[in-house]
């Protein structure tokens, strides 16, 4: 089918609803097209912290960037102009450790148990 070809499909399919859902992929050009597009929430996913300093990064200033828990190799997630979304995250105590080193969402297999955690609740407003 080709990127452009698929970018557009699903950019015709989101139109009505580009305010509820982010396009997410690996690829920086997809999501540069979709902007372009109409669809202008784009998650990126990145393989590591320091990807996102990269230039492709920075200009594309995605409105989240996903990234795996086990692949953060600093301390603290640095800022920029998106919302960092840190998986998988399965426990209430790592939910809150992430919120304190910069993880704006998590992405879990576990959704019950961390809404019956308060503390959980607490940080991510479930």
């Amino acid at each position: 089918m080709g990127t452009e070809r698929a970018v557009e499909t699903l950019v015709d399919l989101m139109r009505n609803e580009c305010e509820s859902f982010a396009l997410l992929t690996r690829d920086h050009r997809s999501l540069r097209m979709a902007r372009s597009l109409g669809c202008h929430r784009v998650a990126l996913k990145v393989d590591s912290v320091t990807q996102c300093l990269s230039a492709e990064v920075v200009t594309l200033a995605p409105d989240y960037l996903l990234i795996r828990n086990s692949r953060v190799e600093r301390d603290e997630l640095p800022p920029g102009p998106w919302q960092w979304v840190v998986y998988e995250i399965n426990s209430a105590e790592e939910a809150v450790r992430w919120r304190g080193r910069g993880a704006h969402h998590i992405l879990t297999g576990n959704l019950p148990l961390l809404m019956r955690s308060r503390e959980a609740s607490d940080v991510y407003g479930f």
